[in-house]
């Protein structure tokens, strides 16, 4: 069972998770979640919240429910998956792995997940330079559709960090040669020690990043090239399962079993190549004000010290 905390933003957070996985109108989708959380309708539910005072309940939300108020309404949805496949900071399922692992001691890795902002038109001269106010990204939003998208692989608590890397640092950082430097390794250090010792869905990194950055101002910055991901298990094992899913999730094609069971099959830079899923490709759009190509990669980072049998492998220190 999926539980939502009741407040306007939270209510907004779930539509925006839904509407991105789901083809709904909108009104229908207002109507449906009125209707899981127990609401005669989606007034009821709005008044409700304007006459909510002290503490905030949290409603348990009921897939049957919304599912018959949307054939009823005429939206019948095919494959719902269940409100519990939605887990962020305002829906939280009793079964929610993620608990169990910001309450006792999980195994934390950090994976760059490396994009490519669209700047056709800008070059064109049909679109002003975009820039990225970091104050105002929705990161939960993003972690969200992030923790969805990459839900296959073990169970797993997905973090990010409020900052990004621009394109700005990684050119200057690409042209010093320095393989660490170029993989911004040392950014997801920063952010694994962080990671350590806050508990938030969100870590801040602002000041800790702030030297690395070559454009320190980040409300108004480029668009990001890079945006590290913190992955959280019970083990190494279950968060480098996690990665292989999410490669593959991404067609990665060196993810592939054909290559992974024949070591002396050939590869080359375009094996390590993904691509977007669609609902990514919007999330990012509608989070940093500009389009993407639908090009990126997944690659590890840093992560807490490795067993024995995983240092040397791959790209594993």
């Amino acid at each position: 069972m999926a539980y939502l905390t009741l407040t306007a933003p939270n209510l907004k957070l779930l539509k925006d998770q839904i509407r991105d996985a789901y083809k709904i109108p909108s009104s229908h989708l207002s109507e449906a979640i009125a209707a899981a959380l127990g609401f005669g309708s989606h007034a009821a539910l709005n008044a409700h919240l304007k006459g909510q005072t002290g503490q905030f309940m949290s409603l348990p939300l009921f897939d049957s429910l919304f599912e018959e108020r949307l054939r009823t309404l005429g939206s019948p949805i095919q494959d719902w998956r269940g409100f519990d496949k939605f887990g962020s900071s305002a829906v939280i399922s009793d079964e929610e792995p993620g608990a169990r692992f910001r309450h006792g001691k999980a195994f934390r890795m950090v994976y760059n997940f490396w994009l490519a902002p669209n700047f056709e038109r800008v070059l064109a001269g049909k679109a002003q330079r975009p820039y990225v106010n970091h104050d105002l990204v929705d990161f939960e939003y993003l972690r969200s559709v992030i923790a969805d998208e990459f839900r296959f692989g073990s169970p797993v608590e997905i973090r990010l960090a409020n900052d990004t890397i621009d394109q700005v640092t990684a050119h200057v950082r690409e042209a010093t040669r320095d393989l660490n430097l170029m993989k911004c390794h040392d950014f997801a250090e920063l952010l694994l020690g962080e990671a350590q010792s806050q508990s938030t869905p969100i870590v801040d990194v602002r000041s800790e990043w702030k030297p690395l950055h070559q454009l320190k101002e980040r409300r108004h910055a480029p668009p990001p090239v890079l945006v590290p991901i913190v992955v959280e298990s019970s083990d190494a094992e279950d968060g480098i399962f996690w990665s292989q899913q999410a490669r593959m999730r991404l067609n990665v094609r060196a993810a592939n079993p054909e290559f992974l069971f024949n070591p002396s099959q050939k590869q080359n830079d375009d094996d390590q190549q993904g691509y977007l899923t669609d609902r990514l490709h919007k999330a990012l759009a509608k989070c940093f004000n500009t389009p993407y190509l639908p090009y990126c990669q997944l690659d590890w980072a840093a992560s807490d010290p490795l067993p024995a049998e995983y240092q040397g492998l791959g790209g594993f220190r």
